[in-house]
């Protein structure tokens, strides 16, 4: 099985991941509702594992993904790269600047909040996302994503010449938090680098089914470790390494999925197209239903924060995915803009 069609069908299942990371409630709890006491030691466990350790994974391995696929069978000659730049400006920049300038009108115009007036300097850096998150602030991996891939050309140098020098550097950046900067992110530089490592040896991942128990299992034990956060000064370490083990083993579920050949296959596959479309329209729609949700829910109850973390996630995909295929897919020129042609 071609590792190409193990990221067909992950796309969608890690953008309900990103969802779902940003479902934790957490940062609006006591804020927007001070009486609501919380959750129990089961309950907070749970939302971790859940949004703060599984979902987690969705990040890396979509920087990985994606080099992986920029640098199958790229040769490094001109042509190639400016066919493959072409191909992400379509993909990346384009729905990038037009999901940041329509939340820059819903803004302007007082479609969202509050009149926000701001300088043209100061606009500019939010729509292009300099110093600081774009105006829709999940997009930083879109921003990220294109800064990489402008650099390219230097990636296709070490990535080929030396690319055991630029993983360990990359991996010593991303363990020994080496790299200072928040914003390219960090795990971003080491994925990027493996995928970029693989996507030129056109590594097809025999490995990850002939052990894909194996992997799974050591998953396993690692996103339990991370959960019981009792490893103090090694919690980064094992957190880390869940997320390494947690590319492997997905990958290794892809597999079981593809040769299962049944509906889940079938689903993933109709469904991968919505995947972009869903991670740029879910905010800041999902924290606009939790917010709703305030009028509603009643109030100095364990279950009420559970409720505002599982029923907006659940809302937000099942509306954005809905509007993806109802109206974007239909029209041509709204897919270009905001599904980058997806």
């Amino acid at each position: 099985m071609k590792l190409a069609d193990r990221f067909q069908l992950l796309r969608y299942p890690l953008i309900v991941l990103v969802v779902l990371i940003h479902a934790d409630n957490r940062e609006i709890i006591p804020d927007h509702f001070p009486e609501w006491k919380p959750l129990g030691f089961f309950g907070n466990w749970l939302r971790d594992l859940i949004s703060q350790d599984i979902a987690r994974v969705a990040v890396p391995l979509f920087f990985a993904m994606s080099a992986y696929l920029f640098f199958l069978g790229f040769d490094g000659s001109r042509e190639q790269l400016l066919r493959k730049w072409k191909s992400r400006l379509r993909t990346l920049v384009v729905p990038y600047l037009a999901w940041n300038v329509l939340s820059f009108l819903l803004l302007k115009f007082n479609l969202l909040h509050a009149y926000w007036d701001i300088g043209v300097w100061s606009t500019f850096k939010m729509l292009v996302g300099i110093g600081n998150a774009p105006f829709l602030y999940h997009l930083w991996f879109i921003r990220d994503l294109i800064l990489w891939v402008a650099l390219a050309p230097l990636w296709y140098v070490f990535a080929k010449r030396v690319p055991w020098l630029l993983l360990i550097v990359c991996a010593a950046s991303y363990y020994l938090r080496l790299w200072e900067f928040p914003r390219p992110n960090p795990e971003g530089l080491f994925f990027f680098a493996v995928g970029a490592v693989l996507g030129l040896r056109s590594w097809q991942g025999v490995v990850i089914d002939r052990y894909r128990k194996f992997w799974i299992g050591i998953y396993v034990a690692f996103v339990l470790a991370d959960s019981v956060r009792i490893w103090h000064g090694w919690a980064e370490l094992v957190h880390r390494s869940s997320l390494v083990f947690g590319c492997i083993a997905l990958l290794a579920v892809a597999g079981i999925i593809k040769e299962s050949k049944g509906r889940l296959l079938q689903s993933l596959e109709t469904l991968g197209a919505a995947s972009f479309f869903l991670y740029a329209s879910h905010e800041p729609f999902l924290r606009y239903i939790r917010y709703g949700m305030e009028v509603v829910m009643p109030r100095a109850i364990d279950a009420g924060a559970v409720v505002t973390y599982v029923v907006p996630a659940l809302v937000a995909i099942t509306v954005c995915t809905g509007v993806y295929y109802a109206l974007i897919r239909r029209a041509e020129w709204s897919k270009t803009l905001f599904a980058g042609g997806r």
